[in-house]
């Protein structure tokens, strides 16, 4: 294990990690009265959005491009679309045009998404927990670094709304933080706003087939679920 991974944890531990996570990202007055999602990111959008790496396209983004360019879905819907980053990457490397989609619990975010993304995009706001979509709305359905973010007494409705709205594929790519897993059995939770989950289990428990599964180790590990309705073969 290295060693910045092994601070961090002894912070976690000694109750450090939240205190200094919210000096560095400036969030200590928005959590004052606990983590209230919509009030949260709407509060945050600003200098979340000029976060270095908030802007930078990594490793993820070229995963989940390859995946759409294998799948081809026709129609595609980002939960969590933030300020629009994902979906401006999408729109200017597919090769082809899908109906893309983007839908975020701030209002603020969507604002900021519409200034970056075509008209072609479209973009919507809501709570994950209850989609504004009918039943098998979109081909292809994707989180990246969203389920994180909503509370454990949501996650399980969140992810099932996820199932409900996909017709074919949903699409995970979530922060796990420390390749150890969780530092204590149940939902490890380094701050107010994130809570790292084990994915594998939720998915299937919701009855969809894991076609795929990958983890990229850096300074917060990922985990990348490729998940479908009906078992398709592995890709």
């Amino acid at each position: 294990m290295k060693n910045k991974e092994l601070l961090k944890i002894l912070l976690y531990r000694i109750n450090l990690l939240n205190f200094f996570s919210k000096l560095r990202y400036r969030t200590y007055h928005l959590l004052k009265e606990g983590y209230k999602p919509k009030q949260f990111w709407d509060g945050w959008s600003d200098n979340y959005s000029r976060q270095k790496p908030q802007r930078r396209i990594d490793e993820s983004h070229h995963w989940l491009l390859k995946k759409m360019e294998d799948l081809r879905p026709n129609t595609v819907l980002e939960i969590g679309c933030g300020f629009g980053r994902n979906l401006k990457f999408l729109m200017e490397n597919l090769s082809y045009q899908p109906k893309l989609v983007g839908f975020d619990i701030s209002e603020s975010m969507i604002g900021k998404a519409k200034q970056g993304v075509s008209d072609n995009v479209l973009l919507g706001c809501g709570d994950i927990t209850s989609l504004p979509f009918r039943d098998r709305s979109y081909d292809l359905v994707y989180t990246h670094a969203t389920l994180m973010h909503v509370p454990e007494e949501h996650i399980r409705t969140a992810i099932r709304e996820l199932h409900r709205v996909t017709k074919r594929y949903l699409v995970l790519i979530e922060e796990t933080y420390w390749s150890k897993g969780n530092l204590r059995k149940g939902t490890f939770k380094p701050n107010e706003y994130t809570f790292i989950y084990d994915y594998e289990m939720l998915v299937a428990q919701s009855g969809l087939v894991i076609e795929e599964m990958r983890e990229e180790e850096g300074d917060w590990n990922l985990i990348y679920l490729l998940c479908s309705k009906e078992e398709s073969g592995k890709t």
